[in-house]
């Protein structure tokens, strides 16, 4: 077992686990809920951790988290819902507000 990538954003480390599981490599996700230690240990020391199980994968595994980093992020442009008038940030595909579906995915009529 050896760790492939520590992020002191757990949300990112889950997602890379979870990319990492569904390309078929075996991982763990560890420290995970050690945030709230950070200070009585080094904040380093409490990031979330994805480790991979088997020791012939962790170099492939490495190599899909670099790219994984590098994809850039999508650049969806900002919508205002139809049914209740909110900008929506572009990537979300429903309003945060109301929960109606993105019009070009067939929310409602503006």
């Amino acid at each position: 077992m050896e760790v492939v990538h520590a992020d002191r954003d757990p949300i990112r480390a889950g997602w890379i686990a979870a990319r990492l599981e569904a390309e078929g490599f075996s991982v763990t996700l560890r420290n995970y809920y050690l945030g709230g230690a950070a200070g009585e240990l080094p904040p380093t020391e409490t990031w979330p951790e994805v480790w991979a199980l088997d020791d012939r994968e962790v170099e492939a595994a490495r190599a899909r988290v670099a790219a994984y980093l590098a994809e850039p992020e999508p650049d969806e442009p900002d919508w205002v819902c139809p049914n209740c008038g909110e900008t929506v940030d572009g990537f979300l595909d429903r309003c945060w507000n109301c929960n109606t579906p993105h019009p070009e995915e067939g929310g409602a009529p503006s």
